[in-house]
């Protein structure tokens, strides 16, 4: 069969293409070791690909790419009724009212289940519109990831400067904080053996030349053992890297290990200097903890960038203030100040009136995180918290954070 998979462009955002489509790439590396033909297209970045005829085609959405996917599927259908599968965080948070747009949903993680259906959803026979897949248990039994399907040099990730692949090591996240719909998926903690992630940076050497890496997890250092063997093989490959992790994960002997093993960045979930709204959010973080963190990879020559949110329900100006407060006592080197976005999968969307919440746009395009400089979406309002005071709360953490770490470096690259 010849599958198009596609991802819509994400305009909201200053740069949607940083990186590849990594699910993507997923799935269409299954479905080739399956048997099928597969092309993939990429409207990031402001490119329109010529979509051309096939048996299937796959999007992969998040919240405010569905209006950009539904204007791709209205150019599929001047030409073609090939049924259209959508999966991605979206569609998983929301499948009844996305399957008045497609023809199929696939939740969770699909590069085992899928590929064996095509044919079925190729004739329209399969007997649920909505396809839950398991996961797959053993992630060192995949194939790598298969990057001919897409233009690797039109990607402009830079890490210490050198422009960087993406790669995974694990997925799933132990926690459940309340903003994230990451958490909302629930997905199983799984980690790639060693060997399988050596191998597949070692191949990506030999076709493409790396440079420099990024670990795309939730959290890289979710597993101490496994950072303990993965670090020597690290220092071996000798690229510079960089992560997302817990600042509370940061102690002095996990920063040494880093920093030996070429990590020169890490990019850090602060969310909150005040204590009260991380217990809110119950991201199980303590402040005080979060900046010993910052301040020990700061120690070993470790970049760290720090991501805030303002405006999460329960949000007050004493929070906001005394949130500044302990967040310039945290020597990190650049920040991104996220309005909260209630975004579905989460519990705030699903139940607004738990948390105050008296208004939600309906509008997709209203649910970005970040765009320009450091301009925040404004998606929601609460009881006690209007978008003129969300705005103002903002700017006050803007101005202070910007007086306290001059010249002050607001990144543009939002993850």
């Amino acid at each position: 069969m010849r599958i198009c998979l596609i991802r819509p462009p994400a305009p909201e955002l200053l740069n949607d293409r940083i990186d590849p489509p990594t699910g993507l790439l997923m799935i269409g590396t299954a479905l080739r070791q399956y048997g099928h033909e597969v092309e993939m297209l990429d409207f990031a970045g402001g490119e329109s690909p010529l979509i051309p005829a096939a048996d299937l085609y796959g999007m992969s959405l998040y919240t405010t790419s569905y209006p950009d996917a539904l204007e791709i599927k209205e150019r599929i259908r001047v030409f073609s009724d090939a049924p259209i599968v959508v999966g991605g965080p979206h569609p998983q948070a929301l499948p009844i009212k996305t399957l008045e747009d497609f023809d199929y949903i696939v939740t969770g993680e699909a590069e085992i289940d899928f590929p064996p259906l095509v044919e079925r959803l190729v004739e329209r026979n399969y007997p649920t519109r909505v396809i839950a897949t398991k996961p797959p248990a053993d992630l060192g039994a995949l194939p790598h990831n298969d990057y001919s399907l897409v233009d690797v040099d039109s990607y402009n990730r830079v890490v210490a400067g050198h422009i960087a692949f993406s790669i995974l090591s694990g997925r799933g996240c132990p926690f459940r904080c309340t903003y994230c719909y990451t958490a909302a998926l629930a997905e199983k903690v799984r980690l790639r053996p060693v060997d399988h992630i050596m191998d597949e940076l070692y191949k990506l050497d030999e076709s493409y030349g790396v440079s420099a890496l990024r670990f795309v997890d939730d959290n890289f250092l979710m597993s101490r053992n496994f950072f303990k063997m993965l670090a020597p093989r690290l220092r071996e490959y000798g690229k510079p890297y960089r992560v997302y992790c817990r600042a509370v994960d940061l102690t002095p002997e996990r920063c040494e290990l880093l920093a030996w093993s070429g990590c020169k960045m890490v990019a850090c979930g602060i969310e909150s200097g005040s204590q009260k709204m991380q217990d809110l959010m119950n991201t199980s973080k303590n402040v005080q903890k979060m900046t010993d963190g910052v301040i020990a990879a700061k120690r070993h020559g470790i970049e760290v960038r720090a991501g805030l949110i303002v405006g999460y329900p329960g949000e007050t100006w004493d929070t906001v203030k005394e949130s500044v407060e302990n967040l310039k006592k945290m020597p990190f080197d650049s920040y991104n100040l996220f309005n909260f976005v209630p975004l579905p999968g989460t519990e705030p969307y699903h139940k607004p009136k738990k948390y105050g919440i008296t208004w939600i746009s309906d509008n997709w395009k209203d649910f970005y995180i970040l765009y320009g400089e450091n301009e925040g979406s404004y998606s929601f309002e609460h009881e006690s918290l209007n978008r003129k005071m969300l705005a103002d709360m903002r700017q006050y953490m803007i101005e202070e954070l910007d007086h306290t770490f001059k010249p002050a470096i607001r990144d543009m690259d939002y993850k």
